[in-house]
C-alpha cells in the first residue's frame, strides 16, 4: 500500500511539474543555432556523410526551418563491378519540438542538389567499361534526432528520392 501511494504521488508530482519544466522549452534547432551531422549512409552500397545546418526562421512555438548541405560518398563493389555515388544537396528541414520531450527533434523536409556516380566493369562477356555520370538529384526525407548531451546527440535519417535512403549518424548542436 505505502508502495502504491509513493508512486501515485511520484506521478502527481512529475505531472504537476512537468508544465512548469517545459514552459520554457526551446526550439530543437534555435534560430542561429548551427548542427553538424557525422554518419553513415545506406543506400544501395555503404558509406559516410557529413551534413551542416542552421536554423534559419522560427515558424511557430518549437518549430523551426533549418537551412544547409549534405556531402557523401557511398560505394558498392562486386565481382568485377565497382559502384560509387558522391551526392552533394542542400537542404530545407522543418524541426518540431515535443514539449513532452525536450531532447527529441523530429524533423522533414527536402534535399536538391547533384550526384555523381561511376561505375567501372571488369567481368566477363563485354569486357572492361567505366562509366559516370552526373544527375540532378530530388529528395525528402524523416528524421529524428536525440541529444544525450546539450551538445552532442545520435541522428537517424529516412530518405526517399535521390538522397541516401538510410542515414544514421553523431550530432552536434553548437
Amino acid at each position: 500500500m505505502q508502495l502504491a501511494i509513493r508512486r501515485l504521488v511520484l506521478v502527481l508530482g512529475a505531472v504537476l511539474a512537468a508544465p512548469v519544466a517545459t514552459a520554457h522549452a526551446q526550439a530543437p534547432l534555435a534560430v542561429g543555432g548551427k548542427l553538424l551531422n557525422v554518419g553513415l549512409f545506406a543506400d544501395g552500397g555503404t558509406g559516410l556523410g557529413v551534413g551542416f545546418e542552421v536554423g534559419v526562421l522560427e515558424l511557430a512555438p518549437r518549430v523551426t526551418l533549418g537551412l544547409g548541405g549534405t556531402f557523401g560518398f557511398w560505394g558498392d563493389s562486386g565481382p568485377g563491378v565497382d559502384v560509387t555515388s558522391i551526392p552533394i544537396l542542400a537542404n530545407a528541414n522543418v524541426h518540431f519540438g515535443l514539449a513532452e520531450v525536450p531532447q527529441l527533434d523530429l524533423f522533414g523536409g527536402i534535399g536538391l542538389g547533384i550526384v555523381r556516380s561511376t561505375f567501372d566493369y571488369d567481368g566477363p562477356g563485354e569486357g572492361p567499361r567505366d562509366d559516370s555520370d552526373t544527375k540532378s538529384a530530388f529528395g525528402v526525407n524523416l528524421g529524428a534526432r536525440y541529444e544525450f548531451t546539450q551538445q552532442l546527440g545520435g541522428i537517424v535519417q529516412l530518405g526517399i528520392g535521390d538522397i541516401p535512403e538510410l542515414f544514421l549518424g553523431v550530432s552536434i548542436k553548437f
